[in-house]
């Protein structure tokens, strides 16, 4: 079946909630008995900490708790840490890499502004803010390294007293005869160019909410995260508790720009205020914080140089490189190596080789930022390029005609692994032709012609040119499991988290395309990792309720022929397992109505005497040890916010749920219960009684580990896997 719908124009169906003000943020999720945190963070970029003294704060009205590095001593383990060497980029290119942990709390030393060394919790965000002024912290200022190059000079003060130097990540590689291109050159140009440091700043801060269930021994913790995985690995480490007992969610984000892809102290300490207390805690962040302590970015710098001959034809690039990773190098070869790898973009260089260092500094760490090191390369590149033309008197874009590749030079090995390790290689593509369609579009010979007369007139008018190849997609993959209920709805659930990007229209489109259902069948939840594992849901939120309540997973069935035509369409064609009412087409109910048993249904009455009347609606069992709801069952609570699709207001949607409790004998409570028993009625069977459903047989499915019927062994289950990818 074609493509008809991924790809065309379709209304975003993200973006009627958040043009009405409707989306759910985590500042949006609340809690009965939430508690607040705030975070004690230091004022100078390196000191030693002596007495930390928390006693006027634990005295202020509404604090619940002042925690030190020396009172959560158990959960003190390093935050989690990326970028490591993959076994084939090793093997071509020797890398060395030092990365030191760091604390969720600073014990002894803190290495740069707003490292945190103790956090309050309190009733309310004022209170909790205002009990952490009052902690008392013995500050032993120390020597600050800020300068990236000296930092990696030898002598420098070191910013990790164990380490023999501030480089914590550096390699070299040369491709081709660098030292013969510049040897035969006609002209060298170079150039020392600085790339500032960035702040990402998203338009929704950082945020998280947990809440501890002691009941199961499970967390949930809503965070505003790109990467909701790498929340749930850290946690996984810091609490000791397996993945399926820590359920991260991701709601809607307010912008992320990688920002908000690293591991953070705060995603670990607000889940282990809530574990250590028993009660929800919420953080969220203010902009002074984020300034502090949230990822910085770019800050590089290029001693770059380019031989050329007089035609201007580039023959070699050398480029010694230096990166201010921070005070701890989170990301590990990411951004250096990024930054190696498209230097050259689309330029036809045969000799290249470089000198890379990227150093630690007393400042925030960085964070993989809108590129992650590829705008700062091309920058260096582009303008060595715009330099040697002017030394040669071209045009800056005749130059990029004589050195952008063409068709005929394709495919192109730059003779360097990418940073998954795989080779470096343009298969296809025209970089020349598509420079010239570019400067066609904005009429560049018509524009410089009339610049001189511009500026004659005191109008000074400028253009840019710069080109780039980005590698993308070397992974991690990210899964996606496509239920579909007996009315033919699907419903696609993947922890991939969207910041923009449309998931929820472009996914939806993709499994409408494949299933040949309308586009408004299909309903897309992402951001969400369970912890209670649901069967066939491995990695996803097993616990969709806004979504997964509208119908059961449809096991061992086949979809009718044509669903977009045949399930809620008219006609008297009957399909197998439908049924027709009205003259609409109807799915078969998904289960059978349970056959009693001969000889249950006294198990199910008193000892003696008449049958006992069952709790129901407005009744209280005999007994009265078990709690069960009264009435229909309750709408559950979807990622802690109430009746998430109605769209009410969000003071509307964040009361708890207010649903009347009865009592039920705690013998009724057996190995049935669940979401299904919580309605009073609906395991009554008719003539009386109560009786247990008559159970088929049941096998083990090799492909998904799912029970189901013998009957159906065989038949697929209408499953299909997506994928996205992470670059």
């Amino acid at each position: 079946m074609g493509a008809k719908l991924f790809g065309a124009a379709v209304k975003r169906r993200e973006d009627p909630r958040f043009l009405r003000g409707e989306a759910r943020f985590v500042d949006d999720v609340v809690l009965p008995g939430m508690l607040h945190a705030a975070f004690v963070r230091s004022p100078h970029a390196h000191a030693l900490i002596g007495a930390v003294r928390t006693d006027a704060a634990r005295a202020m009205p509404g604090v619940a708790a002042v925690f030190t590095h020396d009172d959560l001593t158990r959960f003190m383990k390093p935050l989690p840490l990326f970028g490591a060497v993959p076994p084939g980029l090793g093997a071509a290119v020797r890398i060395d890499v030092r990365q030191a942990p760091q604390f969720p709390l600073c014990r002894d030393r803190v290495r740069y502004v707003g490292e945190i060394v103790a956090m309050v919790v309190a009733d309310s965000p004022s209170r909790a803010q205002d009990a952490a002024e009052r902690v008392e912290v013995a500050w032993e200022p120390r020597p600050v390294v800020t300068d990236m190059v000296a930092a990696a000079e030898p002598g420098s003060p070191r910013v990790h007293e164990t380490w023999s130097t501030n480089v914590a990540v550096g390699f070299t590689h040369a491709v081709g005869d660098v030292d013969g291109a510049f040897a035969r050159a006609d002209v060298v140009f170079g150039e020392t160019f600085r790339i500032q440091r960035y702040v990402g700043m998203p338009l929704e801060g950082r945020g998280v909410v947990a809440v501890w269930d002691r009941r199961d021994g499970s967390l949930t913790t809503w965070n505003s995260t790109q990467v909701s995985h790498f929340v749930q690995q850290g946690l996984v480490a810091l609490l000791g508790l397996p993945p399926n007992r820590i359920r991260v969610i991701a709601p809607d984000l307010g912008g992320g720009f990688g920002t908000k892809a690293s591991g953070y102290a705060e995603d670990a300490l607000v889940p282990i205020a809530a574990t250590a207390l028993g009660r929800p805690v919420k953080w969220t962040e203010s902009r002074r914080e984020h300034m502090m302590s949230a990822g910085h970015a770019r800050h590089q710098t290029h001693a770059i140089e380019l031989a050329a001959t007089r035609e201007g034809v580039i023959l070699g690039v050398r480029d010694r490189i230096w990166l201010d990773l921070g005070a701890y190098n989170v990301w590990g070869i990411v951004l250096p190596y990024n930054t190696v790898a498209h230097l050259l973009g689309p330029h036809r260089v045969k000799s290249l080789a470089v000198e890379v260092k990227g150093v630690v500094t007393h400042k925030t760490p960085n964070a993989p930022y809108r590129g992650a090191g590829r705008p700062e390369t091309v920058f260096a590149m582009d303008r060595a390029v715009d330099g040697l033309a002017r030394t040669l008197r071209l045009d800056p874009a005749e130059i990029r005609r004589r050195n952008y590749l063409s068709a005929a030079d394709l495919p192109w090995d730059l003779g360097m692994p990418y940073r998954d390790g795989n080779p470096l290689v343009y298969d296809s593509g025209d970089f020349r032709a598509t420079l010239d369609a570019a400067l066609a579009a904005v009429d560049y010979d018509r524009f410089r012609r009339e610049q001189s007369d511009l500026r004659a007139r005191g109008v000074w008018r400028g253009v840019g040119i710069s080109g780039y190849a980005e590698g993308t997609a070397i992974g991690p993959f990210e899964g996606a499991r496509v239920s579909v209920d007996g009315a033919g709805r699907v419903l696609v659930a993947t922890g991939a988290v969207s910041s923009g990007q449309g998931h929820e229209t472009s996914f939806a489109q993709v499994a409408a395309d494949a299933l040949g259902v309308p586009l408004d069948w299909v309903t897309v939840v992402g951001g969400g990792l369970g912890a209670r594992p649901g069967p066939g849901r491995p990695g996803v939120d097993s616990d969709l309720r806004q979504a997964g309540r509208r119908g059961a997973r449809l096991r061992g069935r086949r979809l009718p022929p044509r669903a977009d035509r045949d399930v809620g369409g008219r006609g008297p064609r009957r399909h197998r397992g439908g049924r027709s009412r009205h003259g609409r087409r109807q799915a078969a109910p998904l289960r059978r109505r349970a056959r009693l048993r001969q000889g249950d249904q006294s198990r199910h009455r008193g000892r003696s005497g008449p049958r006992r009347r069952r709790a129901g609606r407005g009744r209280r069992a005999d007994g009265g040890h078990g709690v069960r709801r009264g009435g229909a069952a309750p709408v559950g609570i979807a990622d802690g916010l109430r009746d998430a699709e109605s769209g009410r207001p969000a003071r509307d949607r964040d009361r708890p749920p207010r649903v009347p409790v009865a009592a039920q004998s705690a013998r009724h409570e057996g190995a049935r219960r669940g979401r299904r028993d919580l309605a009073a009625g609906r395991d009554r069977q008719r003539g009386g009684g109560r009786a247990r459903p008559a159970r088929r047989a049941r096998h083990r499915d090799s492909s998904d580990g799912l029970a189901r019927p013998r009957g159906d062994r065989g038949r697929a289950s209408p499953h299909i896997f997506l994928t996205s990818s992470q670059s």
